[in-house]
């Protein structure tokens, strides 16, 4: 599903002052399949490191040398990060030297592109003692889907359209025609039921079915609790 943040990495990937970058957001809401789905875009490969599916990892970073890190990963990994790969740290708040380390990354391999994607980590970093590397990284929030790409993701792409291409204020040749507009106010109401969360969307897309989705919006509830 498209993402309108797709074009906030690309944007950090050229930067020449590009630092790691931090993906902040609840959990669901797609931060990890977002980085996923932007390295294969870009044709890049991806070195995922999930911290919280194998916390014996996180020893890997009591390292200073961001060099070090890179060369015990590709030595579990069996294969070297190709030139061009990208360091993908998921759920990074279950190790906070993780964390701590991208500040080496930043200062001492630059040319390295570092994404981490986690949530509450100012929590983590204070259990363990660690300073948040102020300046040194940069920061993504991810929410749930907007309601652009809650239509595109259901195949009303021409509806998103008409908002994307709406201006303020409207001039008899910009104005969303009125069977549009009612066809747009329909689809709110859909996707203020359905909301944003990928899941959600993703089976309301297949199915159609709203039962569906409260069934899924049962079990996110759950996960947060």
């Amino acid at each position: 599903m498209e993402r309108h943040q797709l074009a906030d990495l690309s944007n950090w990937l050229r930067s020449p002052r590009r630092k790691p970058l931090i993906v902040r957001g609840a959990r669901q809401v797609g931060k990890s399949t977002m980085v996923e789905l932007f390295a294969e875009g870009k044709g890049r490969d991806l070195r995922v490191v999930n911290l919280e599916r194998h916390p014996d990892l996180a020893d890997v970073f009591a390292s200073n040398d961001p060099r070090a890190i890179l060369n015990r990963l590709d030595t579990l990994a069996e294969a070297p990060l190709s030139e061009r790969g990208i360091l993908f740290l998921d759920e990074i708040q279950a190790a906070a030297a993780a964390i701590a380390s991208l500040r080496y990354f930043f200062e001492e391999l630059p040319d390295q592109p570092v994404v981490a994607a986690g949530s509450l980590m100012e929590f983590a970093l204070a259990d363990h003692g660690f300073p948040m590397p102020v300046g040194r990284v940069d920061y993504l929030n991810v929410g749930p889907m907007t309601f652009t790409e809650f239509l595109r993701a259901t195949g009303k792409k021409g509806l998103a359209s008409a908002i994307d291409e709406f201006e303020w204020p409207p001039q008899d040749d910009t104005a969303i025609p009125s069977v549009i507009h009612e066809r747009l106010l329909e689809q709110l109401r859909v996707y203020q039921f359905v909301g944003g969360m990928p899941e959600a969307v993703q089976v309301y897309a297949d199915s159609g079915s709203l039962r569906a989705v409260s069934t899924v919006h049962t079990s996110i509830v759950d996960t947060y609790r």
